[in-house]
C-alpha cells in the first residue's frame, strides 16, 4: 500500500499504521516502523513542497538569472577597464617624460606621436580584444535570459492574475548585492591630470607660419578656373605642375595670413595665374589652408605653331541665295592644335571662334553649328583674324 503526496498535506495519520495495527502488529514495532516511514514521509513532503513552482518564485528565478550574468559583465568590465587605464597611464607618463626628445615641429606631429603610441600598445590591444570577447558572452547570456524569461512566463499566460505576480516579482527583485560598471578613481584621476599635462606640453609648441613650400604642397589637388575661351579649368594634380611659383604679397594679421601668388603652370602648354591663399590659425591649432581663390589664368603664346596653320577659301554655290565662300583652316603640322581668333560672318558684327584642329587635316570654320560664309572676301583685305594658335588641351 502507497501513501500519495501532494503538496498541500492534510496532517491525517497515516492510512498504512492503522493498517498494521488491525493486522496485529505490535504497538512497538508499529511504532518503530512508524517512525521511519514518517521521517521518510516528510523528507518527500518536503522535497516536494520544495519542487512545487509559483508566479513569485519563477519571477524571482528570472530576475536571478538577469542579475547574475549583469554582475559578471560589470565586474569583468570593471577589471578589463581599470586595467586599460593603468596602461594608459604609462603610456601618458613615458610621453611626458620623452616629450622634449620627440622635437616636434607643430602640433599636429605631437598629437599623432600620442595617437601613435596608444595605438602602438600590445597590452591596449590585448585588453581590447578580451572586451570584444566579453560583449559577446554578454550578448548570448543577454539571449538566454531572455529566452527563461519567456519560458517560466507563458506558464501563466492563461491566467492574468498570476502572470502579473510574475512580473512584479521579475521586476521588483532587489539582489543581495549588484556589481555596478565604475572605473578605478583613482586611475581616473590620474587620466585627467595626465592628459591635462599633455595638452599644456602640445600647446607649448609655437606653430610655424607657411612657407613656400608648404605653399606648393597645399595646392596640390585644387582647381584654378581657366579665363582662356576654349580651355577647361585647370586642377594641379603635382609640384611638378608649378614651373614657377612666387609670392609677390603677404597680409598677416596674426591669426589669418593671405598670400598673393604668382606661378607658371605647365602640362602641355604653359599658363599664367595669379592665386591667392588664405590660411588662418584656430585657437589651440596650427596653421590651416582656408581656401584659395584665383583672379586669372590666361594661356602664354609661345608663337610655336603660329606658322602651322593656313586657311582655305572654297566657292560655294548655296540654291537661291548665290555663290558664298566657305573658310577652311588646313593643319600643316603634327600635333592636334587650337585655334582662337575673331571671323566677319556674312551677316552681323564680327564674332570670336575657338576650333580644334588634327594634326594634318583641313578643319571647316563653323558658327553655333552653321558655316560661316562670306562673298566679300576677295573685297575684305582682313575677313578672320587669328589671336593664337596652341596645343589642345592644357
Amino acid at each position: 500500500m502507497s501513501s500519495k503526496v501532494v503538496c498541500a498535506g492534510n496532517g491525517k495519520a497515516s492510512m498504512e499504521a492503522r493498517d498494521h495495527h488491525k493486522n496485529g502488529v505490535s504497538p512497538k514495532n508499529h511504532r518503530s516502523r512508524g517512525n521511519v516511514l514518517n521521517y521518510f514521509v516528510v523528507v518527500v513532503l518536503f522535497v516536494s513542497f520544495s519542487s512545487c513552482s509559483s508566479p513569485e518564485s519563477d519571477g524571482i528565478k528570472a530576475a536571478k538569472m538577469k542579475y547574475n550574468y549583469e554582475n559578471d559583465y560589470n565586474k569583468k568590465g570593471n577589471e578589463i577597464g581599470n586595467n586599460v587605464l593603468k596602461e594608459t597611464n604609462k603610456i601618458f607618463e613615458s610621453y611626458i617624460k620623452n616629450f622634449d626628445s620627440y622635437s616636434f615641429n607643430n602640433r599636429n606631429e605631437a598629437r599623432e606621436k600620442l595617437k601613435e603610441c596608444l595605438e602602438n600598445s600590445k597590452e591596449i590591444e590585448k585588453m581590447k580584444k578580451s572586451a570584444e570577447k566579453l560583449e559577446e558572452d554578454y550578448k548570448e547570456q543577454r539571449k538566454k535570459s531572455s529566452e527563461y524569461y519567456d519560458k517560466l512566463n507563458e506558464k501563466y499566460a492563461t491566467n492574468r492574475e498570476k502572470e502579473e505576480k510574475f512580473r512584479y516579482a521579475y521586476n521588483n527583485y532587489e539582489p543581495k548585492k549588484r556589481v555596478e560598471a565604475k572605473p578605478n578613481d583613482n586611475e581616473s584621476s590620474m587620466i585627467i591630470n595626465n592628459r591635462g599635462h599633455i595638452d599644456n606640453l602640445i600647446q607649448s609648441i609655437i606653430p610655424p607660419k607657411p612657407d613656400l613650400e608648404r605653399l606648393k604642397n597645399d595646392l596640390i589637388g585644387r582647381a584654378v578656373v581657366n579665363q582662356t575661351t576654349g580651355y577647361s579649368n585647370w586642377t594641379i594634380s603635382s609640384v611638378d605642375d608649378l614651373r614657377e611659383l612666387e609670392v609677390i604679397n603677404i597680409t598677416d594679421n596674426g591669426k589669418e595670413i593671405l598670400f598673393d601668388t604668382q606661378m607658371r603652370l605647365q602640362k602641355n602648354n604653359q599658363w599664367d595665374a595669379k592665386i591667392n591663399v588664405r590660411y588662418v590659425l584656430p585657437d589651440n591649432e596650427d596653421w590651416w589652408k582656408l581656401q584659395t581663390f584665383n583672379s586669372q589664368m590666361n594661356i602664354v603664346r609661345t608663337g610655336k605653331y603660329d606658322n602651322c596653320i593656313k586657311p582655305q577659301f572654297v566657292q560655294e554655290r548655296v540654291a537661291f541665295r548665290g555663290t558664298f565662300t566657305l573658310l577652311y583652316f588646313v593643319n600643316n603640322c603634327d600635333e592636334t592644335l587650337f585655334v582662337y581668333g575673331t571671323v566677319q560672318p556674312f551677316q552681323g558684327d564680327d564674332r570670336t571662334f575657338s576650333i580644334s584642329i588634327p594634326a594634318k587635316s583641313t578643319y571647316p570654320l563653323r558658327l553655333s553649328g552653321n558655316s560661316v560664309y562670306s562673298p566679300y572676301v576677295k573685297e575684305i583685305a582682313k575677313p578672320y583674324e587669328i589671336q593664337f594658335i596652341e596645343q589642345v588641351g592644357l
